[in-house]
C-alpha cells in the first residue's frame, strides 16, 4: 500500500512537472509566435515606409486593374489623393483614353496566360494627370503572386524634363549643323571668288 501511495504521489508530482513544462513550452511558443508576428509587422512597416518615401510614383493594382496602393509621390505626380483613387481602375485615372483598350486587352491576356508584353520591362509611355494633361513617363510593371491571385506593382517616373532636355539638345545640334553648313557654303563661295580672276 505504501508503494501504491508513493507511486501515486510520484505520478501526481510527475504529472504536475509535465503540466509545468507544457505550460512553459506553450508560453515560449506564444512568445515566439508574437515575436514572429512582431517581426512580420515590422517588416511590413519598413516596406511601407520605403514605398511611401520612394522618389518614383508607386502604384499597386489587382488583376482587374483596380488600384490597391498609391504612394505620396503618385499623389503629387498625378494629382489624385490616395483616398480618391483606391478602388478605382487605372483606366479611370491615369491611362489616356487612346490606350485604355490596349490596357484592357493586356489585362485580359495576362489573366488567361500569365504573360504580358509590358511586364518586367522599362517602358516609355504617356500618362494622364487628374487635370487631363498628358505627360511622358518611364514605367516598369511587375506581377506579384499573392496566393491564388496576382497584384501588379508599377514604378513610374515623370520624364518631362528629360524629354525637354533631349529636344533642346536636338534643336541645338540642328542649329549647329545648319550654322556649319552655312559656314561651309560661305567659305566655298569666298574660295571660289578668290580663285576667279577679276574681270574688269
Amino acid at each position: 500500500m505504501k508503494l501504491e501511495k508513493r507511486s501515486r504521489k510520484e505520478l501526481l508530482e510527475l504529472i504536475g512537472k509535465l503540466e509545468e513544462q507544457i505550460a512553459s513550452l506553450e508560453s515560449e511558443t506564444a512568445v515566439r509566435g508574437s515575436s514572429t508576428g512582431a517581426k512580420d509587422a515590422l517588416f511590413e512597416l519598413n516596406i511601407a515606409t520605403v514605398l511611401d518615401n520612394a522618389l518614383d510614383a508607386v502604384i499597386g493594382a489587382d488583376q482587374a486593374g483596380r488600384i490597391v496602393y498609391w504612394n505620396p509621390r503618385a499623389e503629387h505626380m498625378f494629382g489624385w489623393s490616395k483616398e480618391e483613387v483606391l478602388g478605382l481602375t487605372l483606366s479611370e485615372t491615369i491611362i489616356p483614353s487612346q490606350y485604355r483598350e490596349a490596357h484592357r486587352k493586356g489585362l485580359e491576356h495576362f489573366n488567361q496566360t500569365g504573360e504580358g508584353p509590358v511586364l518586367n520591362r522599362r517602358l516609355e509611355m504617356t500618362a494622364l494627370r487628374r487635370d487631363g494633361t498628358e505627360f511622358p513617363v518611364e514605367m516598369s510593371v511587375g506581377p506579384l503572386k499573392m496566393g491564388n491571385f496576382f497584384l501588379f506593382s508599377s514604378f513610374i517616373q515623370d520624364i518631362t524634363e528629360r524629354k525637354q532636355v533631349i529636344e533642346a539638345l536636338k534643336a541645338a545640334r540642328e542649329a549647329a549643323d545648319k550654322a556649319n553648313k552655312s559656314k561651309d557654303q560661305f567659305l566655298a563661295q569666298v574660295s571660289h571668288e578668290l580663285r576667279t580672276p577679276l574681270n574688269g
